[in-house]
Order: structure tokens, then sequence, then C-alpha cells
């Protein structure tokens, strides 16, 4: 079965997923030939549906929509909007920029995240060719749910039942859910849900972060992968092929506004075939920071 998988930070790392899709149609003798780059994620900074961390100093910059709309359409790959913020009502669907976004990208295939049963209706309603994925934010663990929602749409598993072999084998359809893989948080964070719902409202008021961001998780757990990979609930190259061998084929790799460091290495880790993962690490090191000819 042919793994796919879902890249972060379509939007905020446009540069550097140009290079390494690049770099991935030149040289696939480096990848696993079952695991492709199928989609990315993402939403435009400053938009108010979206979810994740909020980013300040970001400007509504309409003629970068349509270079990455167009770029992405060229290269085929299908593009997921994080449409995830938890606070969304009624009156926020009309929200223009967001809507332009959407709109402009709208193609079979694309897909929208979403957290909130107003954003699913309003996609299906105005933007009827998007796929509906709903959202690791909401934290949806009821087995009873899970294959309820995955009649028609995607779901976004929840990360610490990753490895609840006995659990995940209650789900009748697992071609249409999402592992996440290459998780920060600890297992079962008990503040996982509270940082979604305070990011949501920083988007609506674009407020900046203040203080630490986890009491739960120390930051060198935070940015160091094989570290993560040693959380009992961690999705390894090995658990890769036992999940596929369940019937699941879609994996999301976490990460879309970490620094590049830590967004290249799942990456790297899942995508790039043991052997030449050092040599490729160094190859698009040295293509993103210019050393060489980018592309």
């Amino acid at each position: 079965m042919v793994k796919k998988f879902s890249i972060p930070g379509y939007f905020l790392k446009f540069e550097e997923i140009t290079i390494l899709l690049t770099y991935y149609k030149n040289h696939p003798e480096y990848f696993y030939t079952d695991r492709i780059i199928d989609s990315t994620y993402d939403f435009p900074p400053g938009l108010i549906w979206n979810g994740g961390r909020i980013l300040p100093f970001h400007n509504f910059d309409q003629e970068k929509l349509y270079q990455v709309a167009g770029y992405y359409k060229d290269a085929d790959i299908k593009l997921r909007h994080t449409c995830t913020n938890l606070l969304l009502d009624e009156h926020m669907m009309y929200d223009w920029q967001s809507n332009l976004w959407v709109r402009v990208t709208e193609k079979e295939g694309n897909s929208v995240i979403t957290a909130t049963d107003v954003m699913a209706q309003h996609i299906k309603k105005t933007y009827p060719l998007y796929n509906i994925i709903w959202s690791t934010t909401l934290d949806i663990t009821d087995i009873n749910k899970i294959n309820d929602l995955t009649q028609n749409d995607m779901v976004v598993l929840q990360y610490s039942r990753n490895t609840d072999d006995a659990y995940l084998k209650q789900i009748q359809r697992p071609d249409r859910c999402e592992i996440l893989c290459a998780e920060p948080c600890l297992p079962y964070c008990p503040y996982r849900k509270k940082h979604y719902i305070e990011n949501s409202k920083k988007q609506l008021w674009y407020q900046l972060d203040e203080g630490e961001y986890c009491l739960h998780n120390p930051p060198h757990l935070r940015y160091n992968l094989y570290d993560q990979l040693k959380f009992k609930t961690a999705v390894t190259n090995e658990r890769i092929d036992q999940l596929a061998d369940m019937g699941f084929q879609y994996f999301k790799i976490s990460g879309r506004i970490s620094v590049i460091t830590t967004w290249l290495e799942p990456i790297i880790y899942y995508l790039v075939l043991p052997e030449y993962r050092d040599y490729v690490r160094q190859e698009l090191f040295n293509r993103i920071y210019k050393v060489v000819d980018p592309y």
C-alpha cells in the first residue's frame, strides 16, 4: 500500500517546499517508493479562519496568494486548509480574505480541515469541490463518532491513540483517517485542548503569545524528533508499516510553524531511505540556505 504524507507549511514554508518538491521530483532514488508527498497543509497567517499558532508581522498579501495557488496547481500537490479556529461563528463565515483564498484554491482533491460544524457546512454549501477533514484539535476519541464522521469525511485521529491497536481496529474506515506523526506533545497532554482554545482567541484578536507555551512539555522534547520518537505513542517508521497493514494510508507530519531544522527532520525521517538521510539533509540545507543553486 502507498502511504500518503501531508507535509506542513504550504504558505509559511512556501520557498522551502518548492525546493523540497523539486529535489523530490529530480531524485526519486533517495526516497521510499511506497511513500509519497500527497499534500501540504497550512493557511495564510492573519486570516481569522486559521487555527494553530498566532504569527505576528504577517500582512495579507493578495499577490502572494495567487502565486502560491498557481504553484501547487501546476505541481499537482493537494492543499489542505487549516480552518481550525475553534471559536468561529456564522458571522465569521463572511470574512472576505479567508473566502478569497479558499475560492482561488478550490479544486477536486483539495481539502478544508475544520473544527466546527459551521465551517463544515459553509464549505460544503459554498465550495463543494473540497473534501472535509475533521481536525485533531477536536480531540475526537469516541469510536462511534469517528465511524460516523468517516462515512462521508476524513478525521485526523487523536495522537495519543496511535499505538493502541485494540482501539484502532474498531475503526471501520481506516482509509478515511489520518495519523498525526512527529507530534511534539507528550502523550495525553492535559493542556492540549486549552492551548487550542487560547490560540483560537489569539487568531481572532491577533494577540501575541505571552509566557511559556506549554506547562507540560519541556523545550528539549518539543524540538528534538528523536526524543519524541521515544514516547509510547510515537509513530516510528516501523509503526508506519504496521498502520498501513491495518488499512491506514494517510499520515500527517506535524510542525507547520517550526523552524527549518525541526520542520525538515521529520520529512527526512519518514520519506528518505535510511542510507541517504544524512546526504539528503545536507543537500536540502545547502539549497534552502542558498549555499548552492536552490533548484
